[in-house]
């Protein structure tokens, strides 16, 4: 009987074969297959870190669907190349959601400061020459 975690592996890898999978991540198939891919056994945490990093895959993601870390644990939202930008926004926790507002409306207000001290800055033939002043 095929678990959740063994059909996350085949997407990840593309639906490689164990074989494969460890000719990849350079190491002996049945690391793999004793590693990842043994129903009867939890799966071993840095062997799903290695195949993640092999993969391209945040190790986080990983360990989460292996069920040896609650999502909980981490404080940035899992997002990849696969994650659309809603899933990205649904993923954040509120506290991260405005944290990256505040951050944004802080670079908004200083960047408009800037611009009004070096408009400020400039003599008036250059204010009137670029227009700012009529």
């Amino acid at each position: 009987m095929r678990t959740r975690f063994q059909g996350w592996l085949k997407q990840i890898s593309g639906g490689m074969s164990e074989l494969a999978i460890a000719k990849r991540m350079g190491v002996n198939p049945s690391t793999v297959n004793r590693h990842l891919f043994d129903p009867k056994k939890a799966p071993v945490a840095q062997t799903v870190i290695d195949f993640c990093v092999t993969f391209g895959v945040n190790p986080a993601e990983g360990l989460i669907e292996a069920g040896l870390a609650p999502a909980e644990m981490f404080t940035l939202p899992m997002v990849d190349d696969r994650s659309s930008i809603g899933e990205a926004l649904h993923a954040a926790t509120n506290s991260q959601l405005v944290q990256e507002l505040s951050r944004r409306l802080l670079d908004t207000e200083h960047r408009d400061e800037a611009q009004s001290e070096a408009r400020a800055s400039r003599s008036r033939p250059e204010r009137v020459a670029r227009g700012l002043l009529s």
